[in-house]
């Protein structure tokens, strides 16, 4: 079955953060981090789940390539959620570190990107049911399709 490009990256990005286990010092203790698999509502997020991250395409822009390709410029966006107790930016600046760390050693996806890299952070402090600290990391993902066909 084909899958769109938006989808193969988003699921390469989820692979990839899967595959580094990912935990926190929370309080002192190491808290795995749990990898939500659609935004929260509202942002708001059980205690029982947090810390927790997710991955969004935010947008991308299309433009040609070659006779008969397009290259796609991607923003994926991974959402952070840090626990209420203890120092939420503490946990947050541990979690992205993390989350830059595994990222950096898959550059290329698996294969499907030519670019792939950070490009901006927007830390937030919000109030859910608990008051918790979040924080976006943005990435610059850029790959090229078949002008008739965006699959990969």
């Amino acid at each position: 079955m084909a899958v769109h490009i938006l989808k193969s990256i988003r699921d390469a990005i989820n692979t990839t953060l899967d595959a580094a286990v990912i935990e926190i010092d929370v309080n002192g203790t190491l808290t795995p981090v749990l990898r939500l698999n659609s935004p929260p509502s509202g942002s708001m997020i059980d205690e029982a789940e947090l810390p927790a991250f997710f991955v969004f395409i935010q947008g991308e822009t299309i433009e040609p390539d070659t006779y008969k390709s397009y290259r796609r410029t991607l923003r994926p966006v991974i959402y952070m959620y840090a626990k209420s107790s203890g120092d939420p930016q503490d946990q947050l600046d541990e979690l992205q570190l993390k989350i830059e760390i595994a990222l950096d050693g898959n550059k290329t996806l698996g294969g499907i990107v030519y670019e792939f890299m950070p490009v901006a952070m927007a830390a937030h402090q919000d109030q859910g049911r608990v008051v918790f600290g979040g924080r976006s990391l943005e990435y610059r993902c850029v790959t090229s399709v078949t002008s008739n066909n965006p699959t990969i």
